[in-house]
């Protein structure tokens, strides 16, 4: 089953099922830190933003959910 999570098209792959795993094989993620940890995705977002203003909601994303980690 090919996808595009969510619909904004930041993740573009293809799921399929290994016994009882779903495994993602991501073919274009222009942020693939956002599939990982909150915690880790949160800071690295925090950084990109202060690096790069602007660039996260370019994404389609607000920026007050890309660096707070419960968002």
């Amino acid at each position: 089953m090919a996808t595009t999570l969510p619909e904004q098209g930041l993740f573009q792959g293809r799921i399929h099922y290994d016994g009882a795993f779903a495994v993602l094989n991501l073919h274009h993620a222009p942020a693939p830190w956002l599939v990982g940890h909150a915690a880790f995705a949160s800071a690295y977002n925090t950084a990109c933003e202060r690096v790069s203003p602007g660039a996260l909601a370019e994404l389609g994303i607000p920026v007050t959910v890309l660096t707070w980690r419960k968002a």
